[in-house]
């Protein structure tokens, strides 16, 4: 994939929101997550000063393969009923970024709909 790609998805209120990455370089090449940290933020507007979610590794993200660049990031059936609101939708903007020391790599960006009107 492309540094950054953009990446929108939709749950439903009281759904859980899972999803994979395989990060790459550009020419297809997996990057070694070995000694890297990764943290998703997510926020109502991308200039918030604070986030309404961070997840990181061992808190809603998982190494599944790190010398082949693969993650799992889950959004817990907890998380989303705390993010969303009955009968309304809600939108947000998250930022997942790759961390090696002091250089921060965004890799995935895009809003994440909560559908208020369905789930429970």
């Amino acid at each position: 994939m492309a540094l950054p790609a953009e990446y929108n998805q939709s749950v439903l209120f009281g759904d859980t929101l899972a999803f994979q990455v395989n990060y790459t370089q550009p020419n297809g090449q997996a990057v070694n997550l070995g000694g890297k940290s990764i943290e998703m933020e997510v926020r109502a507007k991308a200039t918030d000063d604070s986030e309404d979610l961070k997840l990181a590794i061992g808190s809603g993200i998982t190494v599944t393969n790190a010398s082949q660049g693969q993650f799992e990031v889950v959004i817990s059936r907890d998380q989303v009923l705390e993010l969303g609101m009955r009968g309304r939708d809600k939108k947000y903007e998250y930022f997942l970024k790759v961390i090696t020391g002091s250089v921060h790599d965004s890799i995935l960006y895009g809003e994440i709909l909560i559908k208020g009107g369905y789930g429970s």
